[in-house]
């Protein structure tokens, strides 16, 4: 019973537990590109409100750990896209938010069945310790108290 116990403790630990922090890896992944892109789409948003001139504009950017540079941008009608791979294809703002809006859907399906996945294998660990802490309190108890009738 004892080997049941421990083959079962291990399967939690070793086989569940590292799939549920595999798929808890894909997701902060996805869900950080998710928010880059929102980020994307909210940008592109504000261009195409503002009537902004089509000779230049100038932008501060932030390279990291607080370092900004300015930036000159000579056609603000267009922009770079990464499509993946670090492939990068300039696009017209109106293509360019087509291309945020379906890769902004397409991820949140993937985080929604990653999320499934996730609360799946959750529900598998909490049923396998579910059956753990039975499998213990039976083999607990001594045998009078399993089959108290049977005594003479």
């Amino acid at each position: 019973m004892d080997s049941k116990l421990a083959h079962y403790e291990a399967f939690v630990n070793e086989k569940l537990r590292g799939d549920l922090q595999q798929v808890e890896n894909r997701l902060a992944k996805i869900l950080e590109e998710l928010n880059e892109y929102q980020s994307l789409k909210s940008l592109i948003q504000k261009l195409e409100d503002k009537k902004i001139p089509s000779d230049h504009m100038r932008v501060y950017t932030d390279l990291g750990c607080n370092f900004r540079v300015q930036a000159h941008i000579v056609d603000p009608c267009t922009m770079y896209v990464n499509l993946g791979l670090d492939v990068y294809v300039e696009m017209p703002l109106a293509q360019a938010s087509k291309y945020v809006t379906a890769r902004i859907n397409s991820l949140t399906s993937t985080v929604e069945s990653l999320k499934k996945a996730e609360y799946q294998i959750k529900s598998h660990i909490r049923v396998v310790l579910e059956g753990l802490r039975q499998m213990q309190s039976i083999s607990a108890e001594p045998p009078e108290a399993i089959t108290p009738s049977l005594r003479w």
